[in-house]
């Protein structure tokens, strides 16, 4: 009878690799490429070697360091540690599994960065539960190079003991270079409430909802914050890792709640739950409704990250904004110090729905795509220069010497029109000539307004929309001669800027 499975390198197209003494790591070099395959082991020792088609690899930890094929060759990418499965499924409901340590190390054979802090990429094994129930079937068919003609099928299928193996390997990872550790690990159900504590000061609350298949939840502590601790920003919290087993946003938001000691913090308004971006290597407000009477910020979350409570003094509080669509927005958009607000006599206002003008959209613009402003034009071409507020003058001049701005051609001359609102065409003509969109290329888009969006505007409508930049209506309309807002046009700045 079948007793276990074990994965092993086949061979190597580089023959630099070598095994580590410990059996469950192999160590593999940037750049080559190493065959993995999968042997069942019966209770008399003998071994078989499985055919890929009967195999199914996956990468559990690390997709960043490497991949795997269908077929079990493995390519390495980057330094840092992976965590690979195979599964040998003999019915759908009963497969054998195995997992292995890749322990990715330059090309010159030092060992890997143990300070990494990965990714979230790894996928937590969830406790007192069976993994590796994907759907699959195994033909069974006898293969001359893994099976004995004269063995019989196991009456009974036991399964290896996946979950116990990977506890201790991803443990074995979190404490020695992924800089975490585990703090809890559990299921969501197809349409069952969860509250899934992390500590005493964490908790993340995902309400019922389809599913699918069980979805694996894990939680992380960060070890060591010394590369998240940033300038002007104060860590009030631990820095939690939220990972699933399944990549997929949630259809109905979960709620993370952290706690705060409110003697240590003195102004919870600037208190605000933030994601780190790991290619920006910097914090990103998420948001955060503060419940002064329990001492607790939340924020709903369709996709889970690294997550932290932090205090940011350099936080705006807006006085017109809270509970708004773009509220996340503008907030991010504010502290990467794109908007500033306007100042009345009783605090901070963004005016949201107000109507943007044109002077103001092509700062915002300007401040986003983080563009000089040193150019100089000749000004008295243009009919209503003096119409130019004092603040926004480097940002006209930069924009019409780039040619983003161009102006109106009428019977007396030319005219830029800075106090006017600007359209929803004007403004997708703007923004794709700083992306270096052609204005030469033709052709519809899919608004069911094509035949009202003017023909100098249609093909940047068009691509920005493919790009996911600009949207349309609920009924399916651009309404491109409308007056944009200023929420709205926050939220094309901020999808311009994370495209740049």
């Amino acid at each position: 009878d079948l007793d276990r499975v074990e994965i092993r390198p086949a061979s190597l197209i580089n023959k630099r690799s070598s095994e580590k003494s410990d059996s469950s790591t192999i160590e593999a070099y940037i750049g080559e490429n190493m065959e993995l395959q999968l042997y069942c082991i019966d209770n008399q020792d003998k071994e078989y070697l499985l055919d890929s088609e009967d195999v199914n690899w996956d990468v559990l930890v690390g997709q960043g360091v490497g991949n795997i094929s269908e077929e079990g060759i493995l390519s390495i990418k980057e330094e840092g540690n992976m965590v690979v499965k195979a599964s040998y499924y003999v019915s759908d409901e009963y497969a054998f599994e195995d997992a292995l340590i890749i322990s990715a190390v330059n090309d010159t054979g030092g060992e890997g960065d143990s300070g990494n802090t990965g990714g979230n990429e790894f996928k937590p094994i969830p406790e007192d539960e069976d993994s590796g129930t994907d759907s699959g079937t195994n033909s069974n068919k006898d293969k001359d190079n893994r099976r004995d003609d004269n063995r019989k099928e196991p009456e009974k299928i036991v399964r290896n003991n996946i979950d116990a193996q990977l506890e201790s390997i991803l443990k074995k990872l979190s404490a020695n270079s992924w800089n975490m550790s585990a703090l809890k690990k559990g299921w969501i159900t197809k349409n069952v409430d969860a509250l899934i504590k992390g500590d005493s000061n964490m908790s993340i609350r995902i309400p019922g909802q389809d599913v699918g298949d069980k979805i694996g939840i894990g939680i992380w502590k960060i070890d060591d914050i010394s590369v998240y601790k940033k300038k002007n920003i104060d860590l009030v919290s631990d820095i939690y890792e939220i990972v699933l087993d399944k990549e997929r946003e949630l259809e109905k938001p979960a709620t993370l709640e952290i706690s705060y000691d409110p003697d240590k913090v003195k102004n919870p308004e600037t208190l605000g739950i933030y994601c780190f971006d790991e290619e920006r290597n910097k914090w990103e407000y998420v948001g955060g409704k503060i419940d002064k009477s329990q001492n607790i910020v939340k924020v709903s979350l369709a996709h889970f990250s690294k997550y932290a409570l932090i205090n940011n003094p350099n936080l705006k509080i807006f006085k017109d904004i809270e509970g708004r669509w773009s509220e996340k927005t503008i907030y991010r958009l504010t502290l990467d110090g794109v908007i500033s607000g306007v100042e009345k006599n009783d605090g901070l206002y963004y005016e949201p729905q107000r109507h943007i003008t044109r002077q103001e959209f092509i700062k915002l613009i300007l401040e986003a795509s983080e563009t000089e402003k040193s150019s100089k034009v000749e000004v008295e071409e243009y009919l209503d220069w003096k119409n130019v507020h004092e603040w926004a003058t480097p940002y006209m001049m930069e924009a019409l010497s780039r040619k983003w701005l161009t102006g109106s051609k009428e019977e007396e001359g030319i005219y830029i029109r800075p106090l006017e609102d600007i359209s929803r065409g004007e403004a997708a003509v703007i923004v794709g000539r700083i992306l270096g969109i052609s204005s030469n290329e033709k052709g519809a888009t899919a608004f069911k307004d094509d035949i009202s969006i003017p023909d100098w505007a249609k093909f940047y409508v068009k691509e920005l929309n493919r790009k996911g930049i600009i949207s349309g209506y609920s009924d399916n309309t651009f309404k491109a001669g409308s007056p944009i807002s200023r929420e709205e046009a926050a939220a094309i700045i901020l999808k311009l800027k994370e495209l740049l």
